[in-house]
């Protein structure tokens, strides 16, 4: 898989620093991408199902990287700002779609590693979460035209 739009380079301390922040370790294939990519936007292969989701599937708009020139597209500010949000939900948002909704790794001991779609309901503020893939490499894996 190739992508566009790629972070600088960072290293083992940018990880150390960033599972200091999230109070845990990252899954090992994650942590490979993001010392190989660091976030970007997947080329040719763009969309992913979403098991549940109504209107599925979904764009892959970008996954997040660290020190990224758009603070949007960086994962310290993502954790920062949605916060409130994943209070308790165990979840790292790692990408988002087109439209602002959240694909994030669980950090969570019963499913970690596991990419959940975070669907902002605007009724229902705290939104609906569907599963996508086992673990970060399925979901590279599951990424189509």
């Amino acid at each position: 898989m190739k992508f566009e739009n790629q972070g600088p380079k960072i290293v083992e301390n940018d990880l150390t620093r960033l599972e200091q922040v999230i109070g845990g370790p990252l899954p090992n294939d994650y942590r490979q991408f993001l010392l190989t990519y660091n976030g970007g936007v997947p080329i040719q292969f763009s969309v992913v199902d979403v098991e549940g989701l109504k209107g599925t599937p979904t764009d892959v708009h970008v996954l997040f990287g660290i020190k990224r020139s758009i603070e949007s597209d960086e994962l310290f500010w993502n954790v920062e700002v949605f916060s409130e949000r994943l209070r308790g939900k165990h979840l790292l948002p790692i990408g988002c779609d087109s439209g602002g909704c959240l694909f994030c790794l669980s950090l969570a001991e019963n499913n970690f590693g596991t990419i959940l779609y975070f669907d902002w309901d605007f009724e229902n503020l705290q939104g609906n979460i569907y599963p996508v893939a086992h673990d970060f490499t399925s979901f590279l894996n599951k990424l189509r035209n």
